[in-house]
């Protein structure tokens, strides 16, 4: 046709519909080559752009025809009180600017959930439209596949430093946002190629080139799966195999003799091999996966634990939840006391193990209900679908690997966490199914075709309206991609090119787009940092000819902080419900403590009291008021506050460590080598632990375990200098010359410039006595810098 001749609304569809296939092409592949831009926060633009672009389009058409098809009747309902969930949970929560949008690329916002929503429909409004888009959709997935396979070959191929991009560090790392998002993303690709080879009538070419694909994918999805999704990949295969052999059979009137032969073999031979899998692939892929360095963990929130964070969130916000993207509120508040005990005691899970049991926190009973009832009207509308579907035929091939690959993915985010790009192919897979399944006939959409002028008039009002919100929607998320930036590079500025002043403008420029109280927390930091710099040079000033200049520097660092008191504060009035909020105002109010700044200390004891209160379960937080105590010779106050940190979590090395220093302050020796000895039993491959120890041991004059602590310090760091000096005056304590000639001849040929050491050499082997010298070996306790300096 000639293009002039195609209707307005005709060439309006065919540019939403590459608009969205773009999308759908890039969310996989497309990344910002910076450390300091997460990666999600240019796929989450590409998403949210595409799909709101698409759907407006699309609106504009439905505004022209005076109609509007939705999805089936159930799942569009539930899908819409699922949206309408999240909206109420997040202005409900604690604080709604923060559910509803975040920072701009968190998964489990309001925003970008619904985003999702609106680009499944969108998927379904396409396909029902014209079932032949599928395959095109697919192609796109295909094509980002095929980048994302090659881009991880060649990195396998030339090592990690090949397109690094300074972001791509590792062997595992992935364009795609994960690891494992990779093994999803393949055996998605597999499922696809299967049900090519099952219901498409291909050439004996076409059937070799879909056998490789599914060859290629499922070996990608072999070395980097879990067995965890080995499993769904087995209960989906089993699904399959169960379904077209039941149907193959029916077609022979349950004959047994021909039933065997009807019966679906090859996905009967694959759901056996991912049932192998499932049992024992992680020996069988972990010498290949060890040999090709692509060993990979990923810390996530047990089950158990996500359901004890989620059985207090239900007690406590029982209805809506705790609010979309405040998981890690929850976490804070509802985290069992176990896990303090862990290693991971101090990681903060934004997430429990799956995105909608995470979800489910975050909604509350509301929430849970809505979800499960979606799950079970999509089944329903696959079993229907699929009773109904033909035999090898496009039509058939479409509407059953998009149903199989939905539920795939819709069970990988039951029991996992996956990307921004994974989670937007599920809703384009169930847009797909739900296209096709109108399309076939298998189900009945909502068709709104008003006859009376009013409900044409109502029609297109809700169109309207629909059309402004999802632009304004979309110039939302553009301007928070921008701030993001801006962050980025001031993230930049302040830890790799030194320049407080640069990165200050930067998180300015940030704030002033996008109000956030992150970026206050990056105007801190930088005004920290940027008052330690002049701090310096006050301390450098001290000739008297600058002495003017020394004021006008202590002036101008007191303004610094007071701005970065500022800041902190407005940082607490936007959301008083992040305790990094009262961290940020503590640590400011540490630094003008020690200008000698009016309450400064008390400022900065009730921010870590409001930080504690706000995230109790955090014994680091006890940590830092007890040091702010330390500093300002509190303790008894510093006793009390690591005490709390020590019940949180008994086995806290760097707690017990400062106990024992803080109980040595005081002079109570037999307490602080108690604590020290702790300390050692907690960490015994730390080679300071047992130097501290034997310090305390030694002021105690207890020589012969002082002995016994410098020489486990020395064996764990054979270099460690200060502990064999002490190991050899300990010698000399006990009358062992000789062992302590060894280590000062020892220490004097590492450190032939240390003139003390060469004294106490020149003395111990003279026969005399070192202590009758006070000035030549002075006491530990009163040393004011370690005898000998760490060598760089």
């Amino acid at each position: 046709m000639n293009p002039s001749n195609v209707p307005a609304e005709q060439r309006i569809e065919s540019i939403g519909f590459y608009i969205f296939l773009v999308s759908v092409i890039l969310a996989p592949i497309i990344f910002w080559p910076s450390p300091y831009i997460a990666l999600d926060t240019v796929k989450t633009i590409v998403i949210a752009l595409g799909v709101l672009i698409s759907a407006i389009l699309l609106g504009l058409i439905a505004l022209k025809e005076k109609r509007l098809t939705l999805p089936p009747r159930k799942i569009f309902w539930i899908s819409l009180l699922i949206v309408a969930s999240l909206i109420v949970s997040g202005l409900f929560s604690i604080h709604s600017g923060k559910s509803l949008f975040g920072q701009g690329f968190e998964i489990n916002t309001v925003s970008f959930i619904a985003i999702l929503f609106v680009g499944g429909l969108v998927a379904f409004t396409l396909i029902r439209r014209r079932l032949d888009r599928a395959i095109l959709l697919y192609v796109g997935i295909f094509v980002a596949y095929f980048i994302v396979f090659m881009f991880q070959v060649l990195r396998l191929l030339f090592g990690t430093g090949f397109a690094s991009f300074s972001v791509f560090m590792s062997q595992t790392s992935s364009i795609l946002g994960g690891w494992f998002n990779v093994g999803t993303y393949s055996a998605v690709i597999a499922l696809v190629s299967l049900s090519a080879i099952l219901f498409l009538s291909l050439s004996r070419k076409m059937k070799i080139v879909y056998g490789v694909l599914l060859v290629l994918s499922a070996v990608v999805a072999f070395v980097v799966i879990t067995a965890s999704i080995w499993s769904l990949a087995f209960l989906v295969l089993l699904g399959l195999t169960i379904f077209l052999s039941i149907k193959r059979i029916r077609s022979q009137n349950y004959a047994f003799g021909t039933a065997v032969k009807h019966i679906a073999w090859l996905p009967l031979v694959v759901c056996v091999i991912a049932l192998v899998l499932t049992w024992k692939g992680a020996s069988i892929a972990g010498p290949i996966i060890n040999s090709a360095g692509l060993s990979y963990s990923e810390a996530s929130l047990p089950w158990q634990a996500t359901l004890d964070v989620t059985s207090g969130v239900i007690k406590a916000f029982p209805i809506f939840g705790v609010g979309p993207s405040h998981f890690t509120e929850a976490y804070m508040n509802f985290k069992p006391d176990a896990i303090n005990m862990g290693d991971g005691w101090n990681l903060e899970f934004t997430t429990g193990f799956g995105l909608i049991p995470t979800l489910v926190a975050e909604q509350g009973i509301v929430g849970l209900v809505l979800w499960i009832l979606f799950f079970v009207f999509l089944g329903l509308i696959g079993a229907k679908a699929l009773k109904n579907s033909g035999g090898k035929s496009p039509e058939s091939f479409i509407l059953v690997s998009s149903y199989i690959s939905t539920v795939f993915l819709w069970l990988v985010a039951i029991s996992s966490v996956p990307s921004h790009a994974v989670l937007f192919l599920t809703f384009i897979m169930t847009g797909i199914f739900l296209g096709s399944s109108v399309f076939n006939g298998a189900s009945k959409p909502i068709d709104i075709e008003p006859k009376s002028t009013r409900g044409s008039n109502i029609l297109k009002i809700i169109l309207v309206i629909a059309i402004v919100l999802a632009a304004i929607w979309a110039l939302i998320c553009l301007k928070k991609v921008i701030a993001l930036s801006y962050f980025g590079s001031g993230v930049k500025q302040l830890t790799v090119d030194k320049n407080p002043d640069l990165a200050l403008a930067s998180f300015s420029s940030a704030y002033g787009i996008d109000r956030s109280d992150v970026y206050l927390q990056g105007k801190v930091e930088a005004e920290l940092s940027k008052a330690t710099l002049l701090a310096t040079q006050t301390s450098n000033s001290t000739t008297p000819e600058n002495v003017s200049s020394s004021d006008a520097l202590i002036k101008q660092v007191g303004d610094i902080v007071n701005a970065a008191l500022l800041d902190a504060r407005a940082a607490i009035a936007y959301d008083p419900s992040d305790y990094y909020n009262y961290i940020s105002e503590a640590r400011v109010s540490e630094v003008a403590t020690n200008l000698k700044m009016q309450n400064a200390y008390e400022n900065a004891v009730n921010a870590y009291i409001h930080a504690i209160n706000l995230d109790p379960k955090n014994p680091s937080i006890y940590l830092n008021l007890a040091k702010l105590e330390v500093n300002q010779n509190k303790l008894d106050d510093s006793i009390k506050a690591i005490g709390a940190a020590l019940q949180l979590k008994s086995n806290y090395l760097d707690a017990v460590f400062l106990l024992s220093q803080v109980y040595a302050a005081k002079g109570d020796l037999s307490n602080a080598i108690i604590a020290a000895q702790f300390a050692s039993q907690l960490n015994p491959q730390n080679p300071q632990v047992f130097f501290q120890l034997g310090l305390l041991q030694y002021n105690n004059k207890q020589f012969d375990a002082a002995t016994t602590s410098f020489a486990t310090a020395i064996k764990l760091q054979p270099d460690y200098a200060n502990a064999q000096y002490f190991l050899g005056l300990s010698y000399a304590q006990l009358g062992k010359n000789d062992e302590a000639i060894a280590q000062f001849a020892a220490l004097s040929k590492t450190n032939p410039d240390n003139q003390e050491v060469l004294n106490i050499l020149k003395t111990l082997s003279a026969g005399k006595s070192i202590f009758n010298n006070p000035q030549e070996v002075a006491s530990p306790a009163k040393r004011p810098a370690l005898p000998i300096k760490t060598k760089k």
